[in-house]
Parts: C-alpha cells; sequence; structure tokens
C-alpha cells in the first residue's frame, strides 16, 4: 500500500451514520475492494441524481476517518455548513454518493522509531482518527506517541462508542507503533 495514489472514481453507498458528538454525525459507506488509501488521507464524495444543483456544489471533500484495514469508509462532519453535509445528515442508508480519490498526504511519519505527537481539535480530529486506528491495529512496535484531542466546545464532546480505544472525552492517549 505504500504510496498509494491511485485515484478511482466509483460508486458507493452509506451504510448507517450514528451521531458521535452533539450536531456531529459519523457515517460509514461500503467501501470498493480495489480502493486503497494511506491513514491520514482524504477523498471527495458527490451527491448524484439530484434534480437540480445549487451555488455551492454537488462535491465535498472529507478526511477518511476508517482505518486502511477496514473493510468500510467512515467520515464524521458537522451538520453545518456545506449542502453536501446537510444531505448526509438528512439521508437514510442506501444513499448513492460518487466517490473519488484518494488524495492528500497528511501521514504519520515512517520512522517508528521516531514518537509522534499528534494535536487536534474539534472535528479536525478526523484524520488522525485513521492515522491512531490504524498504528494500533499495527500493533505495539517502536516508540510511544501522543494524541492530544479537544473538542471545539462542551456541545462537541465525542461519545464513548465513538472514541473507542482512545480513552477520555478530551485529553490524550498514547499508543506505540
Amino acid at each position: 500500500m505504500e504510496g498509494v495514489n491511485r485515484a478511482m472514481s466509483e460508486s458507493i453507498g452509506l451504510v448507517r451514520k450514528e451521531q458521535v458528538a452533539e450536531g456531529t454525525m459519523a457515517f460509514t459507506f461500503s467501501r470498493p475492494a480495489q480502493f486503497e488509501f494511506r491513514a491520514g488521507q482524504a477523498m471527495d464524495l458527490t451527491l448524484i441524481d439530484l434534480p437540480q444543483t445549487d451555488a455551492e456544489g454537488d462535491v465535498r471533500t472529507f478526511t477518511i476517518a476508517s482505518a486502511p484495514s477496514t473493510t468500510t469508509l467512515m467520515i464524521a462532519t458537522p451538520d453545518e455548513g456545506h449542502r453536501v453535509q446537510r444531505v448526509l445528515h438528512a439521508a437514510a442508508p442506501g444513499l448513492t454518493l460518487k466517490l473519488e480519490g484518494p488524495s492528500g498526504s497528511f501521514n504519520l511519519h515512517k520512522n517508528v522509531a521516531k514518537p509522534a505527537v499528534l494535536l487536534a481539535g474539534g472535528i479536525g480530529v478526523t484524520p488522525f482518527l485513521s492515522i491512531v486506528r490504524q498504528a494500533v491495529k499495527d500493533g505495539a512496535r517502536g516508540a510511544s506517541s501522543s494524541f492530544l484531542f479537544q473538542p471545539a466546545s462542551g456541545r462537541h464532546r465525542v461519545s464513548e462508542r465513538a472514541r473507542g480505544p482512545f480513552g477520555g472525552e478530551a485529553g490524550s492517549a498514547w499508543f506505540r507503533r
């Protein structure tokens, strides 16, 4: 998977959605078998089969919050903002979108002996979710690293289920990679 940059365009379906903080939902999509990405990368999602468009357009870029090792793709987004976000928040499972990507190179460094400090706030946590989930999945090796995060406000506290292996609502988590 080293150097994944083969962009693709394919239809994907919304599998499920869940509230992960007040006003913020996580969306899980089917993942095309040939779609490969590195933790920290993003993808474009396009609304399709709409009777009309507007000035905002139908495309939005989202950081992938799931680890590359998973069989689905997950994003998280607040309910305010772009039309694509609003449509997603109102959608039921089964909604079809066009995926294009992956894109970006916001990745964890490759030197496993060198510690990493990851600092995130609010919805900016999403690339780190992918990075840390993949590092944890890859197993304990190398230097200890820190993941520090803070919700944008009390309204954005992350649900216990959504935090998974990361622990407390705000503060830090340590992982070995």
